[in-house]
This record gives C-alpha cells, sequence and structure tokens, in this order.
C-alpha cells in the first residue's frame, strides 16, 4: 500500500503542478518577457522540494505511516490547491510570479483577497506541509521552514511596494490578515 500512496501523491502534486502552469500561462503576461528573481527562484525551489522530496524521503526512511495523517495530508494537500488556483482565477490578469506591480496591475480586494492580504502564499504554505504530514519526514520539515521564511521576505518586499502603489492599500491592510483570516 506505501507504494501506491507514493505514487497517488506523485500523481495528484503533478496534476497540481500542470493546472498551476495553464493558468499562469492562461493569465499571465510576463512569462517569456521577464527573467525571475532570485528570491523567487528560492520560493520555487523550496515549494518545489518539499512537495516532491517528501516522498523520495520517506521511501528511503520508511516512518510508519498512519491513517489519520494520510487523510490530513491529501485533504490539506488539496485545500492548498483550491486556495491556490480559487486566487489565480481571482487575479486573473493581474497576476504576477514577481513581488512587485506592474504598469498593467490592479489591486485586488474581493474574491478570497477580502479575508485576507495573500491567499496565494497561504495555499502554498497548506500544500508544502501537507507532504510533511502525510509522509512524516524530518528534512522535508526543514525545507518547509525554508520556504515560510521565504515567503515571510517576499510578503515584507510586496507589501511595500503595494504601499506606494495603491493608495488604498494602506486601509485594507488595517481591515485584512496577512496569511491566516482572523489570526495573523
Amino acid at each position: 500500500m506505501n507504494n501506491e500512496l507514493v505514487i497517488a501523491y506523485f500523481i495528484i502534486v503533478s496534476i497540481y503542478g500542470a493546472l498551476e502552469v495553464f493558468l499562469e500561462l492562461k493569465y499571465s503576461r510576463w512569462v517569456f518577457k521577464q527573467k525571475r528573481k532570485n528570491e523567487l527562484n528560492i520560493l520555487l525551489a523550496s515549494f518545489f522540494l518539499s512537495v516532491y522530496i517528501a516522498p523520495i524521503e520517506y521511501s528511503f526512511t520508511s516512518p510508519t505511516l498512519y491513517l489519520p495523517t494520510i487523510i490530513i495530508g491529501f485533504s490539506l494537500f488539496a485545500i492548498g490547491a483550491y486556495i491556490r488556483i480559487l486566487t489565480l482565477q481571482t487575479l486573473k490578469y493581474n497576476f504576477s510570479p514577481l513581488a512587485e506591480a506592474e504598469s498593467h496591475t490592479k489591486l485586488i480586494l474581493n474574491g478570497v483577497y477580502t479575508y485576507i492580504r495573500h491567499p496565494a502564499y497561504l495555499g502554498v504554505l497548506i500544500m508544502a506541509i501537507s507532504g510533511c504530514i502525510l509522509f512524516s519526514c524530518i528534512f522535508t520539515y526543514l525545507l518547509f521552514i525554508i520556504l515560510t521564511i521565504s515567503i515571510l521576505k517576499r510578503i515584507s518586499k510586496e507589501e511595500k511596494d503595494l504601499l506606494q502603489n495603491f493608495a488604498e492599500y494602506k486601509e485594507y491592510k488595517k481591515n485584512t490578515r496577512k496569511l491566516l483570516p482572523f489570526i495573523y
């Protein structure tokens, strides 16, 4: 059963990855025009490593898997993917992987942005922690910590840019939480 679980996880993660790429290509104007910045590369690398290395690490260490952690792990991945896709659908052509507003960018305050300022990052973090919980792997938790630090740094930079480019962002920031509704 454990091999089937690893295969199922890889399939689900890969389907999500393909959907993410499709949505980014559909909505993004930056893909072929701009180079990725180092901070974005660190964020992407730590996310994909934390998601894909969890089952690989599990294959080598083989910790005991428990049904509750399997259910929680897959459920969290689904929730994180849903949040991320919902965010991309809300942003549409305002999506940019860069942590700065572009000339065509509009400030989006509806949909999931009604509740938190950075739902796309919340989705990424939830998906990343899902593999850690599902496969109970130590190295993957370290990658998750790197990812969390990268996201928090990126949010800080992004919010400075949003405050400079959108007068209404200051008021919006007062009325919403950063990553977790009602908490943070």
